[in-house]
């Protein structure tokens, strides 16, 4: 036995000292390159062969070698190929509407990104951004600026109410005599009635290119007063509204003094305005971001109505004329708003082509006999006009607002036909109201 192992040594020693240091190397590489084809393997033949290691055919797990497929190494040599291989990986991921198309066809090709539309379950941008057109709070100041004013209401409302004066001088044509001249009803510079009315109007502003209104505005007055003489006796009608206990009005209407052989009468005022106006009011031309200035023109239509009257027992008389015009009026205004609403005053001229009408009559029952005789004129003249306008505006919400304005109206040359002239004068407040839809 010990013999036996002693031959073994001899033996294996001898193997060891006759092979070079490089066989184990060359051994272990031909036996990596094994699977390579006949084509190719000439490049890479084996000088030696060792018996000690396994076979060729089974690659070596080793922590020291590292295993190179041979299909990468052949792919230097190959041209780049843009198609797809069989072996290409295709898959898609989606997150929130977004989808990826990844492919991967060989070493050389980068990985294509494709967009998909989005999926039904995707967050709509709504959801996280409400639109800017959306309901908020009302604030009467933050969207105004020195050209977008109160104005821009497109229905206005408004109760007028307003003093007013007619005086001048009223000339009876000649071939009119009345039988109680000194009587007949003329214009009383101390008269100034009480006039009331409204005002309408309608406007739009296409594109923020200035602001087009449609106005209406009517005024109505009536007075009378009573003619008394000092120390004759009173006419029965007069007389009557004296006494309280038949008067017709619930205060006692006031008296002038008349000599007495005038004798007394009733006296009483009428007078209407019915005006319309058709106008453009060019946008605000900034002075800062809340004070502008504007422009305006446009037409104005008007019929301008006036009334005296005389009655007594035994006596009446009229005196009337209507002046019914057409002419053109412009205006400057200045606009100023502060928190919240707006300030503005307007001062407008203009002149209206007018076609008067006057009518004269008188009525008079002497000896049981009445005698009538009447004289009507008419022609064309015009009326030079001058308005004033000052209005404070408040915004009461985002639909609405209310202003209190005061107008100043002045008249000339009415009823000027035979030297007569009449002037208007009119102090008044307007309470308005503006919506908008």
């Amino acid at each position: 036995m010990r013999l036996a192992s002693i031959i073994f040594l001899v033996l294996f020693g001898a193997a060891c000292v006759g092979a070079e240091p490089t066989d184990g190397i060359d051994a272990l590489t031909n036996a990596s390159f094994a699977s390579v084809p006949a084509s190719n393997s000439a490049d890479f033949a084996p000088t030696a062969q060792s018996s000690l290691l396994p076979p060729a055919a089974e690659p070596l797990n080793s922590p020291l070698f590292t295993q190179i497929p041979i299909e990468k190494e052949a792919a230097k040599n190959k041209p780049i190929s843009t198609e797809p291989s069989d072996r290409s990986l295709r898959g898609s991921a989606s997150a929130e509407g977004l989808s990826l198309s990844v492919t991967t066809a060989d070493a050389t090709q980068f990985p294509t990104v494709q967009l998909a539309p989005a999926s039904p379950g995707a967050i709509e941008p709504w959801e996280v951004d409400p639109p800017s057109d959306s309901p908020r709070p009302f604030d009467p100041y933050a969207g105004f600026t020195a050209d977008s004013t109160g104005f821009d209401y497109p229905f206005v409302g408004g109760f007028l109410i307003s003093g007013s004066t007619v005086f001048g001088t009223r000339v009876l044509p000649a071939s009119f005599q009345p039988q109680f001249a000194a009587r007949f009803p003329g214009v009383n510079p101390a008269d100034a009635v009480l006039t009331e009315g409204f005002a309408l109007g309608l406007s739009c502003s296409p594109g923020g290119f200035g602001r087009f209104a449609l106005n209406y505005r009517l005024l109505g007055a009536s007075n009378f007063v009573l003619y008394v003489t000092a120390n004759g006796p009173q006419d029965p009608l007069v007389a009557q509204e004296l006494d309280p206990r038949t008067s017709s009005s619930d205060s006692p209407p006031p008296t002038i003094l008349v000599p007495d052989s005038v004798g007394s009468c009733i006296v009483s005022s009428r007078l209407t305005l019915n005006q319309m106006d058709l106008t453009y009011t060019s946008p605000g031309l900034a002075l800062s971001r809340t004070a502008s200035i504007f422009g305006e023109i446009g037409s104005r239509a008007a019929v301008f109505f006036h009334e005296d009257y005389t009655t007594a027992l035994t006596v009446f008389q009229q005196a009337k004329s209507t002046d019914s015009g057409l002419g053109p009026v412009a205006a400057i205004g200045f606009s100023w708003i502060y928190k919240p609403g707006q300030f503005y005053v307007k001062v407008e001229g203009g002149n209206l082509f007018s076609w008067v009408h006057q009518f004269d009559r008188e009525m008079v029952v002497l000896n049981n006999a009445t005698q009538i005789q009447s004289n009507e004129m008419n022609g064309f003249h015009s009326v030079p006009m001058l308005g004033i306008e000052a209005g404070v505006l408040g915004y009461m919400g985002e639909h609405s607002s209310c202003g209190i304005v005061y107008h100043l109206d002045a008249w000339w040359g009415l009823d000027n036909l035979g030297g007569s002239a009449m002037t208007w004068i009119s102090n008044g407040v307007e309470f308005d109201f503006r919506w908008r839809f």
